[in-house]
């Protein structure tokens, strides 16, 4: 028993001791420039920060040591400042806000992004970077980049972002960069965007040779490899935003694969139901019924029999074949039979009464004939 005890407060010791470190990051607020940039870079201790208000920032800011959380409440963080500014620097890091190594990992909450020199917010050199109610515009380069780190989009807006053509969320690799870390960019959610073009960018640089996307389990819009692009798709399977197309030799995708819609064609009649499935799947009936509505066509009068693959309904539709192109199908309808809803005259009704009277009395007379 003696030794029970001592073992039980052995754990439960190691326990206060370690849990606090593990679960509790410091809190902090921040309203300019000087407390933001303090409360990221100073220690080494996680944090979470409250922004109190919109922060125009006078340098970029990188940290490198520990988890940041900025919980913004829909204030922005921007700068008035120019890459010909001297606070601002020309060549290196410009980025608003930069996760700057494998140990350092930035979760926006909430916040909006503003007029960057070059882009809102990094990833860099296996720095993780998670995007969470966040809004990108006016940024120099464009809106978000992964530099050989890792990007999380859990509900991202994107804005017009680039000088000269639009950038969205740039893939790339610096020069400066040794081999082992590869930029990720993985969809948790949503991507929305003002613009179509370059939603997803695929930079062109020497030192670029894989991309990696991945989708989690519970995502609403999907990143999927094309080809030499990568798309965004709805959760119906649309493509939402295509990438530009990056052709250099050598470069791979690592990545679940596109596969595209085919038009599945419903023939009711003289009228057509339309609805779009992923190549090479199937369809259930319980499917099919859903989709046609006799009444809202205007068949209310009728009943539905099946489903065929031809137009004389002499073939069956097979539900258990995957189709991989355009398919018509053709729903086999019937009348419903018809009610006699004539009213009945006096005439009539006094016949069967009298019949009635008559059937009765006969039962009646065969009755007593037997007593």
């Amino acid at each position: 028993m003696k030794t029970k005890t001592i073992l039980f407060l052995i754990i439960f010791s190691a326990i206060l001791l370690f849990v606090p470190s593990f679960c509790n990051a410091e809190s902090k607020t921040a309203n300019d420039d000087t407390t933001l940039r303090n409360a990221m870079t100073q220690g080494e201790e996680d944090v979470e920060i409250t922004l109190e208000g919109d922060i125009d920032l006078t340098a970029p800011i990188e940290f490198t040591n520990k988890t940041v959380t900025i919980n913004g409440g829909g204030h922005t963080i921007s700068t008035t400042k120019k890459l010909a500014d001297e606070s601002w620097p020309k060549v290196g890091n410009a980025t608003l806000l930069t996760a700057g190594t494998e140990n350092a990992k930035l979760i926006l909450n909430n916040v909006k992004l503003e007029n960057a020199p070059k882009y809102g917010a990094q990833a860099y050199n296996g720095g993780t970077l998670v995007l969470n109610g966040v809004t990108v515009s006016g940024c120099g380069y464009g809106a978000i980049i992964t530099n050989a780190g890792i990007v999380e989009v859990d509900s991202l807006t994107l804005g017009r972002n680039g000088e000269n053509e639009n950038v969205g969320i740039e893939i790339a690799k610096s020069a400066s960069l040794g081999e082992g870390k590869e930029p990720k960019l993985i969809m948790n959610g949503t991507l929305n965007s003002d613009e179509t073009k370059n939603v997803v960018y695929l930079a062109v640089n020497d030192n670029l040779t894989t991309f990696d996307v991945e989708n989690t389990d519970t995502t609403t819009d999907k990143i999927l490899v094309n080809g030499n692009t990568v798309v965004i798709t709805d959760p119906e399977n649309n493509v939402k935003f295509v990438s530009n197309e990056n052709f250099k030799e050598g470069l791979t995708f690592e990545g679940d694969e596109f596969v595209p819609n085919i038009t599945l064609t419903i023939r009711v009649m003289y009228k057509t139901v339309e609805t779009q499935i992923m190549s090479n799947s199937t369809i259930s009936m319980d499917e099919l019924n859903s989709l046609v509505n006799l009444d809202e066509l205007g068949y209310g009068d009728y009943t539905l029999d099946g489903f065929y693959s031809d137009a004389d309904f002499t073939q069956s539709f097979n539900f258990e074949t995957p189709l991989t192109e355009d398919t018509i199908i053709y729903a086999k309808l019937s009348a419903k039979a018809q009610k006699d809803d004539t009213p009945k005259t006096g005439v009539q009704n006094c016949v069967g009464l009298a019949l009635s009277i008559i059937a009765l009395s006969s039962l009646g007379i065969t009755a007593l004939k037997k007593y």
